[in-house]
């Protein structure tokens, strides 16, 4: 059986190009000649062999995550399709802070993830520019026994102020890793190449 990767590329359809569609290849960089949409389904036809692939546009890439909302003055959450599998998180609440003042900022939601996994919390690229604020515990790592509202902990870095809606993190959710069982040596494998800090700067 031949294994074929999942992945965003353009795609012929009728001679025109088709950016974001997902596409089958053996191998990255390489695809299909045609990528056509029919009831739902992207139908792959595959150079050198007659058999045409269906796969459904989530096959295996889907999970349901029961979410509330605490707040009615935000925008619901949406993935942004084809293009980030990060979504953006909204401050529910009307924010104004002094440089060097700290505050947790409702984001007005809760979820209750999918069993094995955690929610992974970062600020946006823009946040800082936009805002002038730094999350303080630099990731946040929300686990599936956490029920209540999401929080933000910030420090500002100067006076700012942030509105209701205003998008100032994004989250995905991650596989949580397997159960570790440590194992003691008194000796470690490998080239000891120095330590912290030892390969310079340039």
């Amino acid at each position: 059986r031949q294994k074929y990767y999942f992945r965003h590329r353009a795609c012929t359809n009728g001679g025109k190009s088709t950016w974001g569609v997902p596409y089958m290849s053996k191998e990255w960089g390489r695809g299909p000649m045609d990528c056509e949409w029919r009831g739902g389904l992207w139908e792959h036809e595959v150079r050198n062999n007659p058999v045409n692939y269906f796969w459904r546009l989530n096959h295996n890439m889907s999970e349901k995550i029961i979410i509330k909302y605490f707040s009615d003055k935000i925008e619901k959450l949406h993935p942004i399709a084809g293009r980030s599998d990060w979504i953006d998180l909204r401050s529910s609440e009307d924010v104004t802070l002094k440089a060097g003042e700290y505050r947790l900022i409702r984001l007005g939601v809760g979820m209750k993830l999918p069993d094995g996994y955690e929610a992974h919390v970062v600020p946006r690229s823009s946040t800082f520019k936009n805002f002038g604020i730094i999350q303080v515990n630099h990731q946040g790592v929300i686990d599936s026994s956490y029920g209540d509202e999401w929080m933000m902990p910030v420090l500002a870095m100067r006076d700012t102020k942030i509105s209701v809606n205003d998008r100032i993190c994004q989250f995905r959710i991650m596989k949580k890793q397997p159960e570790i069982i440590f194992e003691e040596t008194l000796h470690l494998s490998g080239e000891d190449r120095g330590g912290f800090g030892t390969t310079g700067v340039q």
